[in-house]
């Protein structure tokens, strides 16, 4: 039962489904690192139903969460720390 549980594709449906979108930008770098987490997971990890179920959950979590972050448009992912208006903290002991 545990295998078809971590197929990539199934939690990344999931996910779509929870989130309402299917939008993960353009960097999908991700995927690798999510079927080799699932290859692991059903083939190595020796869990129980719970442990499964648990595990699905922890991984469509990000997904979902990576689906409902909005960008506005023109407003770049990095910003300059000195335009956040943030002073040096220095403590004197």
């Amino acid at each position: 039962m545990s295998a078809e549980r971590f197929v990539p594709d199934r939690l990344v449906e999931q996910a779509c489904e929870l989130a309402g979108s299917d939008d993960f930008g353009d960097d999908d770098t991700w995927r690798d690192g999510l079927a080799r987490l699932c290859e692991g997971l059903a083939s190595e990890a020796r869990l129980n139903d719970l442990g499964v179920e648990i595990a699905v959950l922890d991984l469509i979590r990000p997904l979902t969460s990576r689906l409902q972050i909005v960008i506005p448009e023109g407003v770049g992912l990095c910003q300059d720390v000195g335009d956040l208006g943030f002073r040096r903290f220095s403590a004197s002991v």
